[in-house]
């Protein structure tokens, strides 16, 4: 016998250890699939090629050394083997199938050896990379992406409940589809501009994904449909998308029925919003237009706000270009507040009573803050609570008054922010 065939083992949940003897060249398709009580194997080193699903949802297995013969790993081959910590990719192998690892949870070391001609685990990423391409096929939860990568593979992050925070660097062009598919854990992410294309699906399922900053005019220009546009990609869990100053025109149906969408910050450079941008986003209560002058709307592009109960905010000195331009000058709600000074002054508390407004903050020099965004909720009087990453909520304890809202940066990179009256 030479091969271990196909389902030769699957759902053998009493087997504990196998030994692979030296005859065997290769272990057919879901050969160990399921064998959930396995804790041990060892590979002879004359296995060439490892099946597909070949020992998915092996939970139970902490450890597995490949052997420097076998050349190709198949697709889900070990998906799902939860209990695995670590791994070597030998130099030998020159073929790995999709989602070989896929929701290895516990695998928190990968390397590929530096001798392999196709793959490799640059920069001590704990991910693998197809060399030629500079695409990553799979990462794991502690994976940090290098700055070289210039693709993140289809379902490379996919199944991942554990990944709560993940950096994807500039030199980005392609996110795969369901890249980051059922992510449960991840509540934020930002989208480079370099960022071209984003797969279908690429968020499916991150249930926890709540709030998205995009930076790239590429993907917010798109022309998007009713049926495939940025809810499809991040889905409608989301209720904060911050779109940035390099951005100069949104898509048609580009928030197409974000039902979930409560606030929506457009960046400094956006000149024009497609048609049906906005079109079911009912429950949008905050929208933010840092051009000074109004974005051209096309046809229904506003469609779907509640103009009457949702606050439009606006750069200080634009109130008149906004009430005058189609379709902005429909909300009965706009609050001007000023994005570029050392103190950021709230004009009028009274117009946030009950409300929620996002403000976006950028200082001139190196010690102020840059680009930050502090989502205020300002019922009665002011309490202030904030998390690392600036954000903080704002809830109006006190009297209908003025206030400004001073901002220090700490040793460790992260704000403080106090709240005062003009006064004091």
């Amino acid at each position: 016998m030479t091969r271990i065939g196909d389902h030769a083992f699957s759902g053998c949940s009493g087997l504990i250890s196998i030994i692979i003897p030296e005859r065997v060249t290769s272990i057919g398709d879901y050969a160990f699939n399921g064998c959930s009580s396995l804790t041990s194997i060892e590979i002879s080193k004359n296995v060439k090629s490892i099946g597909s699903c070949a020992f998915q949802v092996c939970g139970g297995l902490t450890s597995i050394n490949i052997p420097n013969s076998v050349t190709s790993i198949g697709s889900f081959a070990f998906s799902g083997c939860k209990g695995l910590t670590s791994i070597i990719i030998p130099s030998s192998v020159t073929s790995i199938g999709g989602c070989a690892f896929n929701a290895c949870s516990g695998l928190t070391s990968i390397v590929v050896d530096d001798g392999n001609p196709v793959y490799d685990s640059r920069d001590n990423c704990n991910a693998i990379i197809e060399s030629l391409s500079n695409t990553l096929i799979m990462g794991f939860v502690n994976t940090v992406i290098p700055s070289s990568v210039t693709s993140i593979g289809n379902s490379a992050f996919a199944n991942l409940r554990d990944l709560t925070n993940i950096e994807i660097p500039n030199s980005v062009t392609r996110i795969g589809e369901r890249a980051f598919e059922h992510c449960s854990g991840l509540t934020s992410i930002e989208i480079p501009n370099g960022v071209t294309n984003i797969g279908f699906w690429a968020f499916h399922v991150c249930g926890s994904l709540t709030n998205v900053a995009i930076n790239s005019n590429d993907i917010m220009s798109k022309t998007y449909t009713s049926s495939s546009n940025l809810n499809t990609i991040f889905g409608n869990q989301v209720k904060e998308f911050v779109i940035g100053s390099e951005v100069t025109s949104v898509g048609n149906y580009a928030f197409y029925n974000g039902s979930n969408l409560n606030g929506v910050t457009l960046g400094s450079g956006v000149t024009s919003i497609g048609a049906n941008a906005f079109d079911g986003c009912t429950a949008l209560a905050d929208l933010t237009s840092w051009a000074t002058i109004p974005p051209v709307c096309e046809g229904g592009a506003l469609t779907g706000i509640s103009k009457a109960n949702s606050t439009l905010t606006i750069p200080n000195g634009s109130l008149a270009k906004y009430q005058e331009a189609d379709q902005w000058k429909d909300f009965t709600r706009m609050v001007e507040v000023n994005n570029s000074v050392n103190m950021l002054i709230l004009p009028d508390l009274s117009a946030y009573v009950a409300k929620q407004a996002l403000l976006n903050v950028g200082m001139a020099n190196d010690d102020a803050i840059t680009g930050m965004q502090f989502k205020l909720t300002v019922p009665t009087g002011v309490t202030v609570a904030e998390d690392n990453k600036g954000k903080l909520m704002l809830s109006k304890t006190e009297r209908d008054e003025d206030h400004t809202l001073d901002g220090s940066k700490n040793d460790d990179g992260t704000y403080t922010i106090a709240l005062k009256n003009r006064e004091g």
